[in-house]
């Protein structure tokens, strides 16, 4: 078994060490650390979907109006004793037990705000946690990546060696990598005629989001989607020249990032569903406090998760 690279997600990158960076293959001592990025894909997801409810206009609203009720509720004897606002202050100074009644008031709110945050945000959690399960690792690879991880030396050259360092790309920077780019065949779907390939994961690092690397992945993407093309063709003693290569992609709808690269660079989109967990086949939707279906709160906030696809032969 090789050894495996560790890859600190909170640890910065080395200082001391050359700035130099370059493109790899995914060989088997990077196979846990190309997962590792992968799933970091999704806990990022977690935190931009908690934002995106946090800051939804809508939300907003009913907090300010939330805050406002409570307000003139609990200080509405003080406000009607008052002749001006500078009188008011000073009574509400002299009179701090009041205030015993507001601050539990919006504690609960905001307990109340959190709790549905986490509970609708959590799906992205468990996804990345889910990553290191062999269904999980076959979605995103299309091969047993635990069993490629722990090929020994002589292994090397065997085909599933050669194929899996095929599917994924890495970019490494002060020796530490720190985006990836995963890009499957889709055998099922392709035929004589059209060729499918899927990008199962592209991730930058966060502390490298605005270094503008999902580009590069992205045309490293296009390319592997062509030579996987190629080798299908190849080994199927199909014309070539004749099928049509189609790259399918999937995002988030809470992602600034990965959908707006898609339109940019001609991808259409295809469809979208509020079945977030692309691991798990779709279920009847878990409800909160057992009362509202998760779904609901998906539709509420926009949160979905999108199908492109692009031709690339044209």
């Amino acid at each position: 078994m090789v050894a495996q690279v560790d890859l600190d997600l909170n640890k910065p990158l080395d200082a001391d060490t050359q700035s130099t960076i370059a493109r790899v293959a995914m060989k088997p001592s990077l196979a846990l650390l190309a997962l590792t990025l992968h799933g970091d894909y999704y806990r990022q997801l977690q935190s931009k979907c908690n934002r995106r409810i946090v800051w939804d206009p809508l939300l907003q609203l009913v907090l300010v109006t939330l805050f406002v009720g409570i307000t003139a509720y609990i200080f509405r004897d003080i406000y009607q004793i008052s002749d001006s606002f500078g009188e008011f202050l000073s009574l509400l100074w002299a009179n701090k037990f009041a205030l015993t009644n507001f601050f539990p008031a919006l504690i609960i709110i905001g307990g109340f705000i959190g709790v549905i945050t986490f509970t609708i945000t959590d799906e992205f959690r468990n996804m990345s946690d889910v990553m290191s399960t062999d269904e999980a690792m076959a979605k995103v690879f299309r091969f047993p990546l635990r069993i490629y991880a722990n090929a020994r030396e002589s292994d090397m050259d065997s085909t599933l060696i050669e194929s899996g360092s095929r599917s994924t790309d890495l970019i490494v920077y002060r020796n530490s990598p720190i985006a990836v780019i995963t890009v499957v065949p889709e055998p099922e779907k392709s035929s004589d005629k059209v060729f499918y390939a899927k990008i199962t994961g592209l991730h930058v690092r966060k502390s490298y989001a605005k270094a503008g690397l999902e580009e590069d992945l992205l045309q490293y993407a296009k390319i592997k989607a062509l030579e996987l093309s190629e080798k299908y063709a190849k080994d199927n003693k199909f014309n070539g020249k004749k099928i049509k290569t189609i790259l399918l992609a999937d995002a988030y709808s809470v992602d600034p990032i990965l959908p707006a690269l898609y339109l940019r660079n001609g991808f259409k989109v295809t469809g979208s569903s509020y079945h977030i967990n692309s691991f798990q086949r779709e279920k009847k939707s878990e409800k909160i406090m057992k009362i509202v279906p998760l779904s609901v709160f998906y539709k509420f906030f926009s949160i979905q998760r999108l199908s492109y696809e692009l031709e690339l032969n044209e």
